[in-house]
């Protein structure tokens, strides 16, 4: 068992350390003993960094003092074997909160040798034979080099052995003469001590010195029987040695000589040949092997080599290719791909065909296409009659319209008779008439001074008559309006012949591109309580001096004109008009009724014919009852103003109001005729942020009562002009909800207001 101490290091007794062998199934088991009771309560999970596998551990046991976990070791944790690196860790709730030190593990390697025979080699009888010889002799050499190896060994010991019992000889020879000496030094000694009566000391160290020889002599003594007694002992081994030796040699020379005589009795023929009761060498069979390929079910030998360009070649075709016949012209039934050239020269004579059109009788030049440009868009032919009559509208034929003036003026020198051509060439040269051109209502301006008067009037909305230069100078103005964008590019670079409407804006700093001879740019904004602050960068085209400011609370625009500047320079005529383009966001989805989509009527029914919706009382209430409302957001906070045509058929009241969560009327409370369209208009500042607006009859109900409402419109007035900048006076918002004449969707813009 490994233990988990509270310092996080880990006790692995040896016998766990090692986990079993790769390629075993639930090998081992091991199991981990904590001993921290404050980690009792949390999941535990093991790490192991060679194969990046993340083990759930289970709990085995668990007691007051310590938590058992057990550990299913499988082989796909031991992947290649080798040391295993393991950190436990442990989880409360899915986070981590705990950790132990690295703990280290050795999984062995085990020996994967399964011999797998081949389906397209059989194992002959003879090949067994030979594997057996084989096999006799490998194990005959391996006993005579172990025989060998054993008797070198013997030698080797008794070479040993004889040496030992040279140094134990030498030893005793050593410690025989140290003996003498000995004995010689003790007779020098007694000597020494006769004749050193007189000195005491002499005598006395000569004495210890004796003593100290025989204790050596006695000790060399001790030493050289133990060495020759070792001498003896290595001698008798190295008999022993030598003698098993010679047995090994004997028992492998009699082995070398059987399998010998096996080998013979073979008769092993060193190649192949046609024979039946021969045996052939292994080198024999796989020489002759070595000429041969395998066989493969399905394929056979093949008459050319298959080199790699080819197969590479192979490779670069599509599956189930075939090959590509090309024709050399274009022809009804071929189903073969045309050559490039062929093509070519087909389609040099076409054009390309475009839906609902076709070849030209004539040539579209570009005269005539310049002199299209110069007609009006939505022009109309204009019908000229060939005589003047009373209700036509149309223009006369200039010799028409002499013919009649002609008739007015000449007077006949010769009465009752028909004038010759030449007195009819006389009258034309003196008409008798004063032509004036009318210049305005009271105002003329005289042609010819005659003796007659002839004036044609200026035309207007019901009548023909000329046009006058104001009107021209407008008309020469007058461009197809492009399609309105509603934001700038990155740095306020702008687009020639384009408008902007870009709502109301503080500051505005404006970027055009260079342009050419009839480009234009339009800019519309609106200006706050703070009058907006414009700005103008010519880094791309240069641009005129202008002298204009913006003014707070109005509609403006800015208009590019390409033209020459000054001398040979070119550039970008800057003027400004205020009053320009007002962006609106109609909130009334169906405020021009073209039928009941959307509404509601409470207390009575709606009807919707001609754009005008028509609410019939069927329940006379009292307050805010009977209405009629369509579901629309207003936002809290915001100003908004409201527009409709109303007729009702009895005099009442009538009021707009947005209502859910709560009830708001309109700022005004005004008392309608019967039977009379009348504009109603009004503002409020929403309190809720309401869903529904509509139209209610607060008083003065009576069933089959009507109310016909058309052209209903409501509109923020915080979204034009920003929070904090709503007009007060509303007149002019109000005039253009009248003007325009009918609803129209969200966010959509109208025609300049004149104030």
């Amino acid at each position: 068992m490994i233990i988990i101490n509270r310092s996080r290091s880990a006790v692995i007794p040896e016998k766990d350390r090692h986990i079993g062998f790769v390629n075993d199934n639930l090998v081992e088991t091991r199991l981990f003993e904590i001993k921290d009771a404050n980690l009792f309560g949390f999941s535990f999970k093991l790490d192991i960094e060679n194969t990046s596998d993340v083990v759930d551990l289970t709990t085995y046991s668990q007691s007051e003092t310590s938590l058992v976990l057990e550990w299913n070791i499988t082989s796909e944790m031991i992947g290649e074997g080798g040391i295993l690196k393991t950190q436990l860790r442990a989880f409360d709730s899915g986070e981590k909160v705990w950790h132990s030190d690295i703990m280290e593990f050795i999984a062995e390697k085990s020996v994967d040798a399964v011999n797998v025979l081949s389906n397209e080699h059989t194992v002959s009888e003879f090949e067994q034979i030979e594997a057996r010889v084989q096999a006799a002799m490998l194990s005959t050499e391996a006993d005579a080099a172990s025989a060998l190896e054993s008797k070198n060994t013997a030698a080797a010991k008794a070479s040993e052995a004889a040496s030992s019992a040279l140094a134990a000889s030498v030893s005793a020879a050593s410690a025989s003469s140290s003996a003498s000496s000995a004995s010689e030094s003790a007779q020098t000694a007694l000597g020494g001590a006769s004749s050193a009566l007189a000195s005491e000391t002499s005598a006395r160290a000569y004495s210890q010195s004796s003593g100290t020889y025989a204790d050596n002599a006695y000790a060399s003594s001790v030493t050289a029987e133990s060495a020759a007694s070792d001498a003896a002992m290595s001698r008798a081994n190295a008999i022993i040695y030598a003698g098993k030796a010679e047995e090994y040699a004997e028992s492998a020379a009699q082995n070398a000589e059987a399998v010998q005589e096996i080998y013979d009795s073979l008769q092993i023929k060193q190649t192949t040949g046609s024979g039946t009761d021969c045996l052939m060498s292994q080198k024999a069979i796989t020489d002759a092997l070595s000429e041969k390929v395998d066989i493969i079910q399905g394929k056979v030998l093949s008459d050319n080599n298959y080199t790699t360009a080819e197969k590479e070649k192979l490779s670069g075709i599509e599956a189930q290719a075939t090959k590509t016949v090309i024709d050399s012209t274009i022809t009804e039934n071929s189903e073969n791909p045309v050559k490039s050239s062929a093509i070519y020269g087909a389609l040099a004579g076409k054009v390309d065909i475009i839906q609902g059109k076709g070849l030209s009788d004539n040539n579209y030049t570009t005269s005539e296409k310049e002199k299209l440009s110069e007609i009006e868009a939505q022009a109309t032919k204009t019908v000229i009659d060939s005589a003047v009559t009373e209700n036509s509208e149309n223009p006369v034929k200039s010799s028409a319209l002499y013919t009649q003036l002609y008739k007015k003026v000449v007077r006949y020198d010769v009465a009752g008779t028909d004038t010759t051509a030449q007195e009819r060439m006389n009258a034309r040269n003196n008409i008798g008439a004063e032509v004036y051109l009318q210049t305005g209502e009271s105002t003329k301006e005289k042609i010819q001074e005659t003796g007659r008067m002839l004036i044609i009037p200026l035309a207007t909305s019901e009548k023909c008559g000329l046009i006058g230069s104001s009107d021209k100078s407008k008309l020469d103005e007058l461009k197809v309006r492009p399609d309105v964008e509603t934001q700038t590019g990155e740095g306020g670079l702008l687009c020639v012949n384009k408008i902007y409407n870009l709502g109301l804006q503080t500051s505005l700093t404006l970027k055009p591109p260079a342009g050419r001879y009839g480009d234009f740019i339009d800019v519309e904004f609106i200006s706050g309580a703070s009058p907006t602050a414009l700005s103008f960068d010519a880094s791309c085209a240069e641009i005129s001096d202008y002298d204009f400011t913006v003014t707070a609370n109005c509609a403006a625009c800015v208009r590019f004109e390409w033209g020459r500047l000054y001398e040979s320079r070119y550039g970008w005529l800057v003027t400004f008009r205020k009053n320009g383009i007002l962006r609106f966001n109609q909130l009334i989805e169906n405020g021009n009724f073209t039928d009941t989509s959307g509404w509601a009527a409470m207390r009575g029914t709606v009807s919707a014919e001609n754009n005008v919706l028509t609410y019939t009382i069927t329940e006379a209430g009292t307050g805010n009852n009977n209405r009629f409302l369509l579901p629309c957001s207003v936002i809290a906070g915001h100003k908004y103003a409201a527009y409709a045509l109303v007729k009702t058929s009895a005099e009442k009241k009538v009021r707009f109001l947005c209502s859910t969560p709560t009830s708001e009327v309109f700022s005004f409370d005004t008392t309608i005729p019967a039977n009379e369209w009348t504009a109603i208009s009004g503002t409020r500042t929403m309190v809720d942020d309401d869903t529904m607006a509509g139209i209610m009859l607060p008083d003065n109900n009576t069933v089959s009562d009507t109310l016909e409402v058309k052209n209903f419109m409501l509109v923020d007035l915080t979204y034009m002009f920003g929070e904090g900048n709503e007009p007060s006076d509303t007149s002019l918002i109000l005039d253009a909800c009248a003007k325009i004449g009918h609803s129209f969707d969200k966010y959509q813009n109208f025609a300049p207001l004149e104030n």
